[in-house]
């Protein structure tokens, strides 16, 4: 299937939009990772066609993906998106993984404050890696101060690990001798 996906990617037959948004929420989470990196190789005028159209979607990932493309070009569409698939309850951790790892240069802060409410004791450690990941290139007051309980609240070694290095990354040097 891979190879299938690249010959996607490297053709660019437009023919073959109107078929992937067809099937493409159907698609299990790879799949529409994939799908949406097809999308992702076209030209920025036939994207700026096609990715409003995963808005109308179910599968969360994709609206999410939707709002990020549309936040990178200005769209006020795409914060909304963003926040609204963040907030799916019960959202499976792959997803929201996937979902996390696009967050890179994101800084608005609605988007933000809903990562941020990740940070919390019970947080499975490796969400919490994406989480702090998202959340690295922007480590504010609030983002700060969440890990710090974090890092008090939870004593599983890896989330202490995770926040200490968190805290340390951010300036914060002393706990990084609690946890090595």
């Amino acid at each position: 299937r891979t190879a299938a996906w690249q010959q996607l990617r490297t053709a660019k037959d437009p023919k073959a939009i109107p078929l992937l948004l067809q099937r493409i929420d159907g698609f299990q989470l790879m799949g529409q990772h994939y799908g949406v990196m097809v999308l992702e190789s076209y030209p920025p005028k036939v994207l700026q066609r096609t990715i409003p159209k995963l808005l109308d979607m179910t599968s969360p990932y994709l609206r999410f993906c939707a709002g990020r493309h549309l936040y990178a070009s200005g769209d006020k569409r795409g914060v909304p998106a963003m926040v609204e698939a963040l907030q799916v309850p019960d959202l499976d951790m792959s997803t929201r993984t996937y979902m996390l790892n696009r967050l890179y240069d994101v800084r608005e802060e609605r988007v933000l404050s809903v990562v941020r409410d990740l940070i919390a004791p019970g947080v499975q450690p490796t969400l919490l890696g994406s989480v702090l990941w998202a959340l690295r290139m922007n480590p504010d007051a609030k983002t700060i101060a969440a890990c710090r309980s974090l890092f008090e609240a939870d004593d599983r070694p890896d989330v202490r690990f995770l926040t200490a290095v968190f805290l340390f990354q951010a300036g914060e040097t002393g706990r990084v001798d609690d946890v090595v």
